[in-house]
């Protein structure tokens, strides 16, 4: 097995970095400029205090779209991993760490990174002051760009792991939709027969699948939402690069 210099691992991460980030640039750019438009429409509404709410609603619904994206990432990186393309890589200077490396990286800078950009750089652009003034909104800011990155995280871990293009986007699928609403019937069932379910359950479970709901929209449970979503996606990370160095065969 070769070793490479730290210098060299740094090298092929950011040039297969790049050549993904080549391959998605056109389909994201126009998702950023979309999304871009609709939040700045909704940033002009919510210019009057009372809209704050419309705002916030606008950008969770830009995040269920970013989401989306993440696993048709995740599923082509799972796509190479199935069908042998990832040796195309591998046989040229680069270590299997360095190659989930370049995709991690990747997959976080065009997903959590644009939709970082959408949201505050029309923000920055229309009311400078605003993401100062409203330290609510700050933090909401920080919570939906949190549930991307935590998406990102987990569907690029499923994706090096089982190696299924299908499998992985049935996962992000289950994550996105179908989770939560299986969640949501088995409630409406325990709440038409036991007469009362706790919230915060309910919100517990859900957050599984949507760390954003952890905080019920409410500003003082965004802190809890916030370290829950970093926190799993720094750790999930880790797993990655450990597995990565470990135990990816290809």
């Amino acid at each position: 097995m070769r070793r490479l210099s730290p210098g060299s691992h740094l090298r092929g991460v950011s040039i297969q970095a790049a050549y993904i980030l080549g391959r998605y640039t056109r389909h994201y750019t126009t998702l950023v400029v979309l999304a871009g438009i609709i939040y700045s429409v909704a940033l002009l509404v919510a210019v009057v205090p009372a809209g704050l709410d419309i705002l916030m609603g606008v950008s969770a619904l830009i995040m269920l779209g970013y989401l989306a994206s993440v696993i048709q990432i995740a599923s082509s990186m799972a796509s190479e991993l199935e069908s042998g393309e990832a040796l195309l890589y591998l046989s040229t200077p680069l270590s299997r760490l360095s190659y989930v490396s370049s995709w991690l990286l990747a997959s976080l800078s065009i997903s959590a990174g644009t939709f970082m950009l959408t949201l505050v750089i029309p923000l920055i652009a229309i009311d400078p002051g605003a993401l100062l003034a409203q330290k609510d909104l700050l933090k909401f800011i920080l919570a939906v760009i949190g549930e991307v990155v935590y998406y990102t995280v987990i569907l690029t871990a499923v994706g090096i792991i089982v190696k299924k293009r299908n499998l992985t986007s049935a996962v992000g699928f289950f994550m996105l939709l179908l989770g939560p609403m299986i969640s949501v019937i088995v409630f409406v069932i325990l709440e038409a027969v036991a007469g009362n379910v706790d919230g915060d359950l309910v919100a517990s479970v859900l957050g599984i699948f949507h760390p954003l709901v952890l905080s019920q929209f409410d500003p003082d449970k965004m802190i809890g939402s916030i370290m829950y979503s970093y926190t799993v996606s720094l750790i999930v990370a880790g797993i990655i690069i450990q597995y990565a160095r470990r135990s990816l065969e290809v």
